[in-house]
């Protein structure tokens, strides 16, 4: 595990499938497609193995070079200019540059996989962040993310729109509440919270023989001792789906807790060994008063990353990174 970000960590595919993630909510819908991503092999210090853009895309990145910064003529004041560098992609070239320089007439941007909206042609989106499969660019062309500024509080915000593919950002540290949405490895990650006394109640938990493993005290258990069990704790409801898993669903207690971790390891309590875009240590859950999950293991971070959905607006900050339809984003100012 470590801290640099493999190129293919960007889950780079050549026929991803669209995460609509204005369809989820407090069900998730198990017919939604999901990314499935390329497998490659992982070296003994658990770095990925760098995959060099396929021989079909070579145009498409021809085109994408050719797009120009979004800027403005006027740039007086202290105002600063917002640039978000690739790191890596399936599409766009390593380092090329998007720079956004607002005004008063112009303080947001708007990002898809498209410039322009398939009903009139006009202009919808200032950049273009294209998928490897085309069909899914025509039918995803409008605007999947937005970036602007906000001049009382002088900080540039992003938020996802809810079409297209998802733009998340990478974090160390989520807390955990109803319908989180969090992606790493091949798989995304959803949650929901439940008091013990409407455990059976809940219509989420309803139906409790969908569920993969039952977890408690850090242990797993089977289903008549947890349903024997005191109903005056917290659980946590977790389903993994996309890339290996199969809708998983796990559900954790609280009282007595001990951590419980997610990856390829045979001591993970979720493990998914055959995701190769997973670390050995991907993310720990933990319940200290609310429920969090934490980027990799006592303090040591995952290789690839744990990433957040932005679903609510977020201030962006230096060297944050950002990842949406296989492209990685490091944020910089100038």
């Amino acid at each position: 595990m470590g801290e640099q970000i493999s190129k293919d960590a960007c889950n780079c595919t050549d026929s991803p499938q669209h995460l609509n993630t204005n369809n989820y909510d407090n069900s998730i819908n198990h017919q939604q497609t999901i990314s499935h991503f390329d497998a490659i092999n992982t070296n003994a210090n658990d770095q990925l193995t760098e995959k060099k853009h396929p021989q079909s895309h070579q145009i498409d990145l021809q085109q994408t070079n050719k797009i120009s910064s979004f800027s403005h003529l006027d740039q007086q004041g202290k105002t600063p200019t917002l640039v978000l560098r690739i790191i890596a992609s399936a599409t766009l070239e390593e380092n090329q540059l998007f720079e956004f320089q607002p005004n008063p007439q112009q303080n947001v941007i708007y990002f898809g996989c498209k410039y322009k909206n398939k009903k009139g042609g006009y202009q919808i989106n200032h950049f273009k962040i294209p998928s490897v499969d085309t069909k899914l660019n025509k039918k995803n062309r409008g605007q999947h993310f937005y970036i602007k500024y906000d001049q009382k509080t002088q900080n540039f915000k992003i938020k996802d729109l809810g079409i297209g593919f998802g733009c998340f950002y990478k974090t160390d540290e989520i807390k955990l509440q109803n319908n989180t949405l969090i992606t790493f490895g091949q798989m995304y990650f959803t949650t929901q919270i439940c008091y013990g006394q409407d455990l059976i109640k809940f219509p989420s938990f309803n139906n409790l023989y969908d569920v993969k493993e039952f977890i408690i005290s850090g242990y797993p258990c089977d289903r008549q001792y947890f349903l024997s069990l005191d109903r005056d704790q917290w659980y946590l409801r977790i389903q993994l789906y996309g890339g290996t898993a199969k809708d998983d669903v796990y559900i954790l207690g609280s009282k007595n807790y001990l951590p419980v971790t997610i990856g390829r390891n045979i001591d993970c309590l979720i493990r998914y060994y055959d995701d190769v875009l997973l670390s050995k240590y991907q993310c720990t859950i933990l319940f200290d008063g609310y429920w969090k999950i934490i980027d990799g293991i006592e303090g040591k971070s995952s290789t690839n990353g744990t990433w957040l959905y932005l679903r609510d607006e977020q201030i962006l900050t230096e060297n944050m990174m950002l990842k949406t339809n296989n492209t990685i984003m490091e944020v910089n100012f100038k």
